[in-house]
């Protein structure tokens, strides 16, 4: 039986793939920041405890967008969002290796944020570049079958956070699309 966990599988996209992976017969524990947040490791105990089975995929979908002016933010902003978008999966990972498979495909989310020139995040646009350099890193370095998947725009909650400035000439995907899109490359 294949097993999955989406972090960030509340909402957006990580809420579509835990649809479209339960419509193929997944068995899939989808969390949220209740159960699981990436920004503060300490909350996540309890749930692992809980956990008896590993899991054949893990996909971190959670994510933290807070637009504004660079130099307007505060330096917890700044590192809230590392936590969340590239720390937090990291180090899940390295505390909670006895939950996966050996031949495990880990997904990471990212965006165009971390290589445009774009300033309406610039947190998250960074954070997201360290994530994928920290695949980069897994992946030669694990067993696991990782994985980042980039996506431009995506109709979500956090989408539309975004000045509407920068969604000039960018054409939206849905949740459905992207978790479609996710779905090909765990094949």
């Amino acid at each position: 039986m294949k097993r999955a966990l989406i972090i960030g599988g509340t909402k957006g996209i990580g809420k579509a793939l835990t649809h479209e992976l339960d419509k193929r017969g997944w068995v899939v524990e989808s969390v949220g920041r209740k159960q699981v947040d990436l920004s503060w490791p300490t909350k996540w105990y309890k749930w692992k405890k809980r956990q008896l089975d590993r899991f054949n995929l893990v996909v971190f979908s959670a994510g933290h967008l807070e637009p504004g002016v660079w130099y307007g933010k505060k330096w917890l902003d700044y590192i809230y969002s590392y936590a969340v978008n590239a720390l937090g999966p990291v180090y899940f990972l390295a505390h909670n290796d006895s939950l996966l498979t050996e031949d495990c495909k880990v997904i990471f989310i990212s965006s165009v944020g971390a290589r445009n020139e774009g300033i309406a995040d610039i947190c998250y646009g960074m954070s997201k570049a360290a994530l994928e350099k920290a695949a980069k890193a897994l992946a030669a370095n694990t067993d696991w079958n990782i994985k980042v998947i980039t996506f431009d725009l995506v109709d979500t909650d956090m989408m539309k956070l975004l000045p509407k400035d920068t969604l000039e000439g960018r054409k939206p995907i849905t949740a459905r699309q992207a978790a479609l899109r996710i779905l090909k490359e765990i094949k």
